[in-house]
């Protein structure tokens, strides 16, 4: 018998917990990855972030740009570099 059944019979409920879990991560998470992180439809993802109405326009675009900025370096220099150091030439 499943976890959740058995504390259902004992009048314990897990719902809130799972639901306190799910929003602690959806402020944190943007909603594709909490999606793939907790396997749930990439739509219910994101009406747990804009429930908690979290933002994540600003990192979304910091990271493509990032990204962006690594292929141009890579097609200038002909290698990928990191802050440390060449990751491979």
């Amino acid at each position: 018998m499943p976890l959740t059944r058995r504390l259902s019979t004992h009048g314990i409920s897990v719902r809130p917990a799972k639901n306190t879990e799910v929003l602690a991560l959806a402020v944190e998470l943007p909603a594709s990855i909490l999606s793939d992180v907790l396997g749930m439809h990439i739509v219910t993802a994101v009406d747990w972030v804009k429930y908690v109405k979290r933002d994540w326009t600003g990192y979304i675009e910091a990271k493509a740009a990032d990204r962006h900025k690594g292929l141009v370096q890579v097609w200038v220099t002909g290698s990928v570099t990191r802050p440390g150091g060449p990751m491979w030439s």
